[in-house]
């Protein structure tokens, strides 16, 4: 699993001009999936993901986690994040996981 996490004031998700999620302040999470991932292996991330301690406290330093603010998630899958363009210009998608395992995995992420 790769995932890329930033901060947010807050986040939309919109879809062919319809909105399908939305936060206030927390993480807005990016996440892949590869053919070796299974529901064990993507266990360890998850946590990391949800314990970092990247948020600003009342003093501005980086010090607190989505729980300590009562902070929300966006999570947001994304197969192109297993992208490969070391042959040339146009990216293989081959490493990223089928849409039906992905979709299950993605499930799994979510609970």
């Amino acid at each position: 699993m790769r995932a890329i996490c930033t901060v947010v004031k807050r986040a939309r998700l919109t879809v062919e001009k319809k909105e399908i999620a939305q936060i206030g302040r927390g993480l807005l999470v990016f996440c892949g999936f590869s053919e070796q991932d299974t529901a064990a292996r993507i266990e360890k991330p998850l946590k990391k993901i949800a314990g970092l301690r990247i948020l600003a406290d009342e003093d501005g330093r980086l010090n607190c986690s989505l729980a300590d603010i009562g902070g929300e998630m966006l999570f947001v899958s994304n197969f192109t994040l297993y992208g490969d363009v070391h042959k040339g210009f146009r990216p293989s998608f081959t490493r990223s996981m089928k849409y039906e395992p992905a979709q299950a995995l993605y499930q799994r992420a979510l609970e």
